[in-house]
């Protein structure tokens, strides 16, 4: 769904630095409120929410043949302070696939967060499947 991809407002670029205003996201990066919460854990309910709604996110930009690369815990961003509500963001490393294999062999992403296939040394190709391995490293550090 697109309601949970932080909408890109504009883009304007200096000569030396790009720029991207975005949707003011107030409650900030879900590793931020991991880090506030001290060491607690997000309760159950809490994280089938917010992993509800990544699923459906990913499941947005795979339609669209798009490979984030880089789903970790400061990509995802809280809609409010209080909310479970979140939307993914930061997509520098993220490519558009196209013919009718969908894959891609670049190695990128936040290591800790990576998928075994995308560590590998060579260049093995991989599929949209490594966005599903770091939601999952995601949600297991909650």
């Amino acid at each position: 769904m697109q309601e949970t991809v932080v909408k890109v407002l504009d883009v304007f670029e200096s000569k030396y630095h790009t720029f991207i205003a975005m949707e003011y996201m107030p409650g900030g990066s879900l590793m931020t409120r991991l880090f506030e919460a001290e060491g607690r854990c997000l309760d159950e309910g809490s994280v089938r929410v917010i992993a509800y709604q990544l699923i459906l996110g990913l499941e947005y930009l795979h339609f669209k043949k798009i490979f984030h690369r880089d789903i970790n815990p400061a990509n995802v961003l809280m809609v409010g302070d209080h909310d479970t509500r979140v939307k993914l963001a930061d997509f520098g490393v993220s490519t558009v696939v196209s013919g009718s294999n969908q894959m891609a062999v670049t190695k990128c992403g936040t290591r800790r967060f990576k998928a075994p296939e995308v560590r590998l040394k060579n260049d093995t190709a991989y599929t949209s499947k490594i966005d599903i391995w770091s939601l999952g490293a995601t949600i297991y550090l909650w």
